[in-house]
């Protein structure tokens, strides 16, 4: 699941763009939202199934995610320094810090580890008073990151969070314990569930979310900021991603991807700096009359090496705490 999920990551990342209209890359960036969710949920899954105390396996996750943290975002950051230029803020200022570790700063992608880690902690703490409590407490969170992010603009909310100082709602609700802790709950009680084999059932609510995720984007295309895509998440989010992961469940996966699986972290964590210099370099390429091309060459070549680069790495006794 982790590997499927880095793959839908990396085509997201390859299509994604802002559109004020329905077109092809906007439809495939809203069918590849499954992926964090899922990724949320696959942690909140294992999270359940072990013994230790809550305070014991947060700290314990708290350590790694943090040491993961902090390797991939120098490894960025030298990267930007040497190569691609990017940052827009002196290295070390108080901006830079700040930046960085509220939303990855030039590892943008990364929000996804601190916010993990926070959505970790609500999740832990709220499951001493049981499921109804947690699962009700997590959704009342989401709501919530719904009203600042992508309803921000319909709802008024944006124009508070501007005269705050705060440009993207979506990315606060994603930064902020408010889109994660409903995924992590919903995948430790999927935990004590046993494997359903009604895939056709799972499978349309996986596809009536996903409808219903577009819906909301066409109405906020229409009705609200204009925009299509992209959005983290929306409310058909919920039954799209408690879908795609209940699919890939009961899904009987070859022995490599399996063993893929495995470094699905990794590969995730070094996309980005991979699909950077995939696009320079194919920015050199005259495109015209072959642009369809474009985005599968890319995904193609960003999956590989991605998956190359994390597999070398992981050859190296001192890194696998941070590829794996």
């Amino acid at each position: 699941m982790r590997f499927i999920g880095f793959l839908a990551v990396v085509l997201l990342h390859v299509v994604t763009h802002a559109t004020t209209r329905v077109d092809l890359g906007g439809v495939i960036d809203h069918a590849m939202r499954f992926a964090v969710p899922v990724f949320f949920m696959i942690s909140g899954y294992f999270a359940e199934r072990g013994a230790r105390p809550p305070l014991v396996k947060w700290l314990r996750t708290f350590k790694r995610l943090a040491a993961i943290f902090l390797f991939w975002e120098l490894v960025y950051n030298l990267a930007d320094t040497l190569v691609l230029h990017t940052r827009t803020q002196a290295l070390l200022s108080l901006g830079f810090l700040s930046d960085t570790l509220y939303s990855g700063g030039v590892a943008w992608h990364l929000w996804f580890l601190p916010s993990l880690a926070l959505s970790l902690a609500v999740f832990l703490s709220l499951r001493r008073f049981g499921w109804p409590v947690l699962l009700a407490a997590t959704f009342g969170l989401y709501l919530v990151g719904l009203a600042v992010g992508p309803y921000g603009t319909a709802l008024g909310i944006s124009s508070v969070l501007d005269r705050a100082g705060i440009a993207d709602g979506m990315e606060l609700a994603r930064t902020l314990p408010l889109m994660g802790p409903i995924f992590v709950g919903l995948g430790a009680f999927l935990s004590t569930l046993k494997t359903t084999d009604r895939w056709v059932a799972v499978l349309l609510l996986a596809v009536c979310g996903l409808l219903l995720q577009m819906a909301e984007a066409g109405a906020a295309m229409t009705f609200a900021h204009g925009l299509f895509a992209p959005y983290d998440f929306l409310l058909g989010t919920l039954p799209f991603a408690l879908g795609a992961f209940l699919v890939l469940r009961v899904v009987r996966y070859p022995a490599i991807i399996a063993y893929l699986g495995r470094y699905a972290l990794g590969m995730y964590c070094c996309h980005i700096l991979v699909l950077s210099l995939v696009n320079r370099g194919f920015d050199h390429i005259d495109w015209a009359g072959r642009a369809f091309a474009r985005w599968p060459l890319t995904f193609a070549a960003v999956a590989a090496l991605s998956i190359l680069l994390t597999m070398a790495l992981a050859r190296i006794r001192a890194l696998r705490a941070v590829i794996s």
